[in-house]
């Protein structure tokens, strides 16, 4: 399990330097640039041992529906069973509404912005906040109620789940 758990890390670190680049501290809110949508590149050995590799069109980032200033890129790999998720938040979106995690640890990299984790119990009642920043983890373990408020800055989360 901590193998996997630093090996989800490490993949969050290469996507946080890839949208690090992406990002310019100067930016405001009406002029950021949105996430690159790129290709996803597959390598893998094949039956004898040579590493292959192919590519597809990685998914693009569309708006929650019903969530004003949320969109999501979302990553299924069948093959590992781990799901990628890149939330980018506008400034000032709606807060994203209290919620179980489920059975899975989920792991959270914040590569911009900053917002506020709302905690809560397991009826939806909020017992506490948690800030966070670029640059900060959050690990959530299974069955955490929790929810997102948003601050008055575009942020961008990607999310791992392990399940």
């Amino acid at each position: 399990m901590k193998k996997s758990i630093i090996t989800v890390i490490a993949a969050l670190l290469v996507l946080a330097l890839v949208f690090a680049g992406c990002s310019n501290k100067a930016d405001t809110p009406s002029d950021s640039q949105p996430i690159p949508v790129g290709d996803i590149i597959a390598i893998a050995n094949s039956a004898d041992g040579v590493p292959g590799v192919s590519t597809s069109a990685a998914p693009s980032i569309d708006a929650v529906e019903g969530m004003d200033g949320w969109a999501l890129s979302l990553l299924a790999d069948p093959t590992t069973g781990m799901d990628f998720y890149i939330f980018e938040v506008k400034a000032g979106a709606v807060d994203y509404p209290v919620h179980d995690g489920g059975d899975g640890v989920w792991i959270t990299y914040i590569t911009k912005g900053s917002g506020d984790v709302i905690l809560a119990d397991a009826d939806g009642n909020e017992t506490g906040t948690q800030h966070y920043k670029a640059g900060d983890y959050i690990i959530f373990q299974p069955h955490v109620f929790h929810g997102w408020k948003p601050s008055n800055e575009d942020t961008i989360m990607i999310f791992t789940i392990m399940q």
